[in-house]
């Protein structure tokens, strides 16, 4: 084959583009043609279309296509195309080869323009309530770790990538707070594809360690090529990839309000004497005797006399060392449905005291504290760490009443 010259032909010519070369991806959402003309065309001409964007999606195998006798051929680009294209700017061209000759053309240096920040959507807390005129993410008001969603975005495709992340404590300049609700996610053809939205979480820890009444922005950004994460700008001020292209941002007010819960215990039914491997349900905490412990445990009406301290208990208690060999240690645990911050219950018993062991996430020991009889016993976690349950061994029959725990509403699975 005869070799290359330099370009003759002249420039394709894209629909919908502006001023030749100026392509704005919205107008294309449904892919775009390209028009190959020039004089001499024949229907024995080969004419080989090239889009050279990013690597991928951005630059297709395009078929090799035949001439016309009316001296245009129109080619067809898919809207993935484009979409692997936004905010970049790729050379266009073409070949036309007619026996053993190849003509080139010139190259059109096409810009497929940024989406506008009004075309692109905006994440969704799901938990907003609204205050006096102002929407708020109240703590108080949901279980768990907040909700968010985040519409789709126009010319979403399989292998683009996505990052959402929040920035709190943003009145303390030089120290925001970040947590990623996802980072350099690969979007998958289903959730290209399927209608919806994206529906994720913020943790609620994270929420739990900003600053009441302050606020919490959650920043997205997309590399609609699929290409990683560059470094941040600034990472004090974001940590979103520098080549992303960041959608609409969302700002809700934060109250990080503890909740106060209470249980006097008066409303279950008697139980006693139960034997290792047991467990006692309440709306607060789950009241368990290990298998390898020594009966019992129970929950009823206090009445020794030790006990039956009107000023801290009275009516129905949980029971330790209910039923069994006297002086034998047994080991009782109260797993709390809920991590808590703080603690606070009665205790007495018919003997001395007994030993209480808080423990945080993973089994870790947060404190250990002989507590005497007829006592309330208050507990207040370490900074960083929560309650999530308390093992008690003793020797003689004793009752726990009042408990009143605080939490951020974060479940503890027992």
């Amino acid at each position: 084959m005869a070799k290359k010259k330099s370009p003759e032909l002249p420039y394709p010519k894209v629909k919908y583009a502006t001023s030749e070369n100026l392509l704005y991806p919205l107008d294309a959402m449904n892919g775009t043609k390209v028009t190959v003309a020039f004089e001499g065309m024949s229907k024995r001409h080969r004419i080989q279309l090239h889009w050279d964007g990013p690597p991928g999606a951005g630059t297709p195998t395009l078929p090799v296509v035949d001439g016309r006798a009316s001296g245009s051929v129109v080619i067809p680009i898919d809207a993935s195309v484009i979409g692997a294209c936004v905010g970049k700017t790729i050379p266009v061209w073409y070949t036309a080869t007619l026996d053993d000759q190849t003509q080139e053309s010139y190259r059109l240096e096409l810009t497929v323009e940024m989406i506008e920040p009004e075309d692109l959507p905006a994440p969704e807390f799901c938990d907003l309530e609204l205050v006096e005129g102002d929407w708020w993410l109240d703590m108080r008001w949901f279980p768990g770790n907040a909700r968010i969603a985040l519409p789709k975005w126009p010319l979403i495709a399989a292998g683009q990538r996505l990052w959402i992340l929040s920035v709190g404590n943003e009145h303390l300049i030089g120290n925001y707070r970040f947590a990623w609700v996802v980072e350099n996610h690969v979007v998958t053809t289903q959730e290209a594809e399927s209608g919806g939205e994206f529906e994720l979480e913020l943790s609620r820890t994270w929420l739990a360690g900003c600053e009441d009444y302050s606020s919490v922005t959650l920043n997205v950004a997309v590399t609609f090529d699929g290409a990683p994460g560059t470094p941040p700008v600034d990472p004090s001020v974001s940590l979103l990839p520098e080549n992303g292209h960041e959608l609409l941002h969302t700002t809700a007010k934060l109250r990080v309000t503890e909740i106060e819960e209470f249980d006097d215990f008066e409303s279950y039914p008697k139980k006693e004497f139960l034997g290792p491997g047991s467990t006692i349900d309440t709306r607060l905490l789950k009241f368990g005797l290990p298998q390898d412990s020594h009966t019992g445990i129970g929950l009823h009406v206090v009445r020794t006399p030790p006990e039956n301290y009107p000023e801290m208990l009275k009516g129905q208690a949980l029971a330790l060392c209910c039923g069994g060999a006297p002086e034998q240690l047994r080991r009782a645990r109260l797993l709390l449905k809920w991590k808590c911050s703080r603690i606070r219950f009665a205790y007495a018993t018919t003997g001395e005291g007994a030993t209480f062991k808080f423990m945080g996430e993973g089994d870790l020991l947060l404190e250990e504290r002989w507590v005497e009889s007829r006592t309330w016993v208050n507990f207040q976690t370490p900074q960083g760490h929560l309650l999530h349950y308390i093992e008690v061994e003793s020797l003689k029959h004793g009752s726990i009443d009042n408990l009143t725990i605080w939490h951020q509403g974060e479940p503890n699975p027992v």
